[in-house]
């Protein structure tokens, strides 16, 4: 296969990875082939920033948007240089350079170039064009990440009504503007409505999604989120844990995804159940993996360090009253628990040893008719041979009629001689 052609190959396999979630499979496809470009075409050739955007698109899907932000920044200034002026792809690069500030906490410089690339892009696609949608949604997200949460609103709900229309009804671009939208309504206080729909965005990526795509754990925590918001605390940590436990799974060590989802929880621990040392433990655990994998001084970075600081306090002095009853209430409520498992094992096998009782009952049961049935069938068959010799009767019925037979001839011997006579 020539050089190029295998190149295009592989962007294809890697685009594939990514749309399932599979990040990690995508990324030595998408080096390959910009590598393979890079080698085998002139070095102003548009498919070469293609390649950089991909590559860098799978990095920022890893977390490493460092190197993201690297090669975005390089992919836009080949596009300026090497395309006419009005060329889409120019805004691509701007769209997606804007996802990766942001991704940095850098939300003033996002605002900027999610600014550029919408106006460029209502200037030269037509008003439906997914591109378009997807720089109104980057642009909505810099707004919610600069508290212009009433901007963020009236952009998230446009698009979703025509990523409606115009997609299929299971396409994942519907899932992820209902998610951004319930995120809103959430900020909004709206939290009922913020509640409805992300679990019609769980439900959506439980549907159509693979069964370990990471959308899926992004949910469950969004959902966790609306949980708490309306004093579900059992049902968010339930949820927090279940997408921790999923992000550990599917996701690279280092994640800042995963750190966030250790966050969550944290605060529920703390907050809610009075669970400092645990809270503390799963800090700690998301501070390192931040300060290995965001740049120093990243905003999540030092909330993660205040947060710490503060539950750190909490754990090392004597519990509040507060604190205290909330400690009971969970010591009693695991008690519970623990005896409502131990009834429902008990009854299990109690269960389970009746049917075993049963089982052998009815094995009995069907011995002894079959014994039985052997006997009779056995006495039968003599009987009809002893009583049917000289003829070929069937079974009892043959022997009867043989015996009745015997009989008759008995009889007649008898009426000759008293002829005779």
């Amino acid at each position: 296969m020539p050089a190029q052609a295998r190149a295009t190959a592989l962007t294809a396999e890697a685009h594939t990875h990514g749309e399932l979630g599979r990040h990690k499979d995508a990324l030595p496809l998408n080096e390959e082939a910009l590598a393979t470009r890079r080698r085998v075409l002139p070095e102003d050739h548009p498919a070469i920033a293609v390649s950089m955007g991909n590559l860098a698109v799978t990095y920022g899907h890893l977390g490493r948007h460092t190197e993201a932000l690297a090669l975005k920044e390089e992919a836009l200034a080949f596009n300026r240089r090497v395309l006419p002026e009005g060329d889409p792809a120019v805004a691509t690069s701007i769209a997606s350079l804007s996802d990766t500030y942001g991704d940095l906490g850098r939300h003033d410089e996002a605002l900027a170039l999610a600014v550029e690339a919408l106006v460029f892009r209502k200037r030269v696609l037509p008003k439906d064009h997914p591109d378009l949608l997807h720089s109104m949604s980057i642009l909505a997200s810099s707004y919610s990440h600069l508290g212009r949460h009433e901007g963020a609103l009236a952009l998230q709900e446009e698009v979703l009504g025509t990523r409606k229309r115009v997609l299929a009804e299971d396409h994942p671009d519907i899932a992820t503007s209902m998610g951004d939208l319930a995120l809103t309504y959430g900020e909004l206080g709206r939290h009922k409505e913020a509640l409805c729909l992300q679990e019609a965005v769980l439900e959506f990526r439980k549907r159509v999604l693979p069964e370990d795509h990471p959308d899926i754990a992004e949910s469950m925590n969004n959902l966790a989120s609306s949980f708490g918001q309306l004093k579900r605390h059992d049902e968010a940590m339930a949820l927090q844990e279940e997408a921790l436990a999923f992000y550990r799974r599917v996701l690279p060590e280092d994640h800042p995804h995963k750190a966030a989802a250790m966050n969550n929880l944290a605060v529920t621990y703390t907050q809610q159940f009075a669970r400092h040392k645990d809270a503390v433990e799963l800090l700690e655990g998301g501070l390192e993996i931040q300060r290995r994998s965001l740049p120093a001084g990243h905003p999540d970075i030092t909330n993660t360090e205040t947060s710490l600081e503060t539950v750190r306090e909490r754990a090392n002095r004597p519990p509040s009253k507060r604190e205290a009853m909330m400690q009971r209430v969970r010591q009693r409520r695991q008690e519970k628990e623990q005896k409502q498992a131990e009834a429902e094992a008990a009854k299990a096998k109690a269960e389970a040893e009746m049917q075993a009782a049963g089982k052998a009952w009815d094995m009995e049961a069907t011995l002894a008719a079959l014994g039985e049935g052997g006997t009779a069938g056995g006495t039968t068959s003599a009987a009809a041979g002893t009583a049917s010799q000289p003829t070929d009767g069937p079974g009892t019925s043959g022997g009867d009629a043989g015996t009745s037979g015997g009989d008759a001839g008995k009889k007649a011997k008898k009426k000759k001689k008293k002829k005779k006579k």
